[in-house]
């Protein structure tokens, strides 16, 4: 079974980075779609809106068996069939009295998860903070550890839904 090592350790750590900028450049994006929501929406539709951003693994790359007892190839499709949760999320409602300053501070959720890189025990190859998402991946998913080195993408979306609310009679609330 999967033992770790230390190219394996310094991918681990590659795939940390990569996801906490991915997730870093998220929330930017969500905070500069929401400012311009906030200075240029119609008047007609600026009460409010949804805003949505998430971090996905993709991990689609056809790969020879190995010595991990993994089956890769058949299980990823399974994987990724089963995950319908992102490796991050942020998900919020908005509306023209609640300025960016304030949403900030309550739905942009900090990238950093906090928890130390770890499979137990001494760690010969030193140790480092997960991200968010990586953490999600590690403990969350149903990825292998072995498997978390085969995923080729990741990506992110940020969306926005602009909403014009009516009454039944059609006034604007």
């Amino acid at each position: 079974m999967y033992v770790l090592n230390e190219e394996d350790f310094d991918h681990f750590k590659t795939i940390n980075t990569t996801l906490f900028d991915l997730t870093s450049k998220l929330v930017g994006k969500l905070y500069a779609i929401y400012r311009h929501w906030l200075d240029n929406e119609e008047v007609d539709w600026n009460k409010d809106c949804e805003v949505c951003g998430k971090v996905i693994a993709e991990g689609w790359k056809k790969m020879e068996n190995d010595d991990t007892g993994s089956d890769y190839n058949t299980l990823l499709p399974i994987i990724e069939d089963m995950t319908d949760s992102p490796l991050f999320k942020i998900e919020f409602s908005g509306s023209q009295d609640r300025k960016i300053d304030d949403m900030k501070g309550i739905y942009f959720h900090p990238a950093s998860g906090g928890h130390l890189f770890s499979f137990g025990g001494p760690q010969p190859f030193g140790d480092f903070v997960m991200c968010t998402a990586f953490d999600h991946l590690l403990i969350d998913s149903y990825y292998s550890r072995q498997d978390i080195l085969r995923i080729e993408l990741f990506w992110a979306d940020a969306d926005i839904t602009h909403q014009r609310i009516v009454t039944s009679e059609g006034r604007h609330i």
